[in-house]
């Protein structure tokens, strides 16, 4: 527990950065917008500009999931909102897909020698990165009050094709099996919910899915994992499983006080290691814990978890600028194993999503201006 000056220093700061979180990552994105519904990554470091073919994509989704947190998008002007979307429809590429044709490129020898190192074939030809990019602009569209061209239909649609694409996956690492356990989820629900697509089939595929999932599930720790793995890994995976049990709109996560326990159990250096992914993750997987445990369960502790958050979270931000960044070291960043920066300190439009995102969940934790932001199903 903090000490009492300590503690009243560190709710004061929590509430100013909840409350200029708003202003600065609406500034950033005003800065890295160049029109057209292009979105630059930096604000001046990137490797690939508005006139690189078939490239911005992610920038554009990253964009629109911030207004959304912000209870901004709606308030965009309409030529804008009309570009973002017109913009990312740009991106359809036939069969329901939608993907950037650079990344693709790019790509290609990352994900081959990732599969030769890993044994592990399954985006050998980048297929799961496609399903990824795919899973993530079409929500994007879905809270921009659009919706994709087509239906996205080649996933596993049998109990047996669900069982292969399981196997398929690489399990050790976890936290990206689950991720794309989540994208057969997501889709499932969008078929349905979008196209009318065989409703029944869709809800039995997803059960089976959530079931799955629930066996790797851990009772010791509340975790999900098919043998030992690290700290970051489990988190990370929880936060993709959990995001699918949202989706699903199953609200009981099971042993959730046990996820806490976890949770707080972790040193402060482990938090403090993190990226952007990590950051949010935490928060995520504790915010959503948390609603299945009860508002009460450890409560003066979890507060104390969203003091340490925001304390952290401010050596990510840029008042003057605007926006977070990704990483804190001057490394460039890179997407799916691309290089897309040079080297450089200061906000990105990645960084800037995601900690606008945690930031929201741990306004939502401690009840401190939580109105100005909203939930996303991401």
């Amino acid at each position: 527990m903090w000490g009492k000056n300590i503690l009243k220093y560190a709710k004061s700061y929590a509430m100013d950065l909840i409350a200029e979180t708003k202003q600065s990552s609406l500034l950033f994105l005003d800065k890295v917008y160049q029109g057209d519904g292009f979105f630059a990554y930096s604000l001046e470091y990137d490797r690939y500009s508005k006139d690189s073919n078939w490239w911005g994509l992610a920038n554009t989704v990253f964009a629109v999931k911030t207004y959304h947190i912000l209870r901004s998008l709606t308030s965009l002007d309409e030529q804008r909102k009309k570009d973002i979307v017109d913009f990312m429809q740009s991106f359809h590429r036939g069969g329901g897909v939608y993907s950037d044709k650079l990344v693709c490129r790019e790509t290609r020898l990352y994900n081959k020698l990732a599969a030769i190192k890993h044994f592990n074939f399954s985006n050998f030809f980048g297929q799961k990165t496609v399903i990824a990019e795919t899973r993530q602009a079409v929500a994007a569209l879905f809270i921009s009050g659009s919706r994709p061209v087509e239906m996205f239909d080649d996933i596993p649609y049998t109990v047996r094709d669900v069982d292969k694409y399981f196997n398929s996956l690489n399990w050790r690492n976890i936290w990206g099996a689950a991720s794309h356990v989540g994208h057969l989820v997501f889709f499932y629900k969008m078929n349905a919910d979008l196209f009318g697509h065989n409703k029944g089939l869709n809800q039995e595929l997803i059960a089976y899915c959530l079931h799955k999932l629930t066996i790797l599930q851990n009772p010791k720790d509340g975790l999900w994992y098919k043998q030992e793995v690290s700290a970051k890994q489990k988190i990370n995976a929880a936060m993709k499983i959990i995001s699918a049990f949202n989706i699903a709109d199953k609200k009981d996560i099971p042993y959730a006080e046990k996820i806490i326990d976890f949770m707080l159990s972790l040193k402060d250096d482990y938090y403090r290691n993190g990226d952007g992914c990590d950051n949010l993750n935490s928060m995520f997987v504790m915010k959503y814990a948390l609603d299945s445990a009860g508002p009460n369960y450890k409560e003066n502790n979890v507060h104390d978890f969203c003091w340490n958050a925001l304390d952290r979270y401010k050596t990510y931000a840029y008042p003057e600028e605007g926006g977070f960044t990704f990483l804190r070291n001057a490394g460039p960043r890179k997407w799916y194993g691309m290089e897309i920066t040079k080297k450089f300190s200061g906000p990105d439009i990645q960084g800037t999503f995601m900690f606008t995102w945690a930031i929201s969940l741990a306004a939502f934790l401690l009840k401190i201006n939580w109105e100005e932001f909203q939930e996303i199903i991401n």
